[in-house]
């Protein structure tokens, strides 16, 4: 699912890729994959919920975990 020129409300709500809470809608909203462009996103701290699959010299993409049944370990 690509969320990219989503309505504003969307994407405000994950735009904080600090924020554990983002993880969660992003998961809501069926993303599998986030790509972040260096340049469009300060790259400061990034939730442990997100893992780095591959970095880029412009960009980085991020895995967004399925949930586990029973909820996250």
């Amino acid at each position: 699912r690509l969320i990219n020129g989503a309505p504003m409300r969307v994407t405000d709500s994950i735009r904080d890729l600090s924020d554990p809470a983002t993880v969660d809608r992003l998961r809501e909203l069926g993303v599998r994959y986030l790509i972040v462009h260096e340049e469009l996103a300060k790259m400061g701290d990034i939730t442990p919920g997100l893992k780095l699959v591959k970095s880029f010299e412009d960009a980085r993409i991020y895995e967004v975990p399925r949930e586990e049944s029973g909820g996250l370990r």
